[in-house]
């Protein structure tokens, strides 16, 4: 409920929205793109953490465990890519 009451106040039809316009954009432009925001929704649901905000208060950007998690994610992406085939 806490998604859904967010993306209500911010006006857009739900909290992925902005990361599907860039994807949509990325791709009309051949742009690479690394989407993290369902890694990082799966990390936080399957590991009861916050990744935004700090305690007792969920919004804002990332927090020190949102940056590692997504480091964690570009690092493991962007590796694979280098590896010789």
């Amino acid at each position: 409920m806490v998604r859904k009451d967010l993306a209500a106040l911010l006006g857009v039809p739900d909290l992925l929205y902005p990361d599907r316009r860039i994807a949509k954009f990325a791709k009309s432009k051949n742009i690479p793109l690394i989407p993290l925001a369902h890694h990082l929704q799966n990390y936080a649901e399957t590991n009861n953490a916050q990744l935004h905000g700090h305690k007792g208060f969920a919004g804002g950007h990332w927090n020190e465990t949102g940056h590692r998690i997504a480091g964690e994610r570009l690092a493991e992406v962007l590796c694979a890519a280098q590896e010789p085939s």
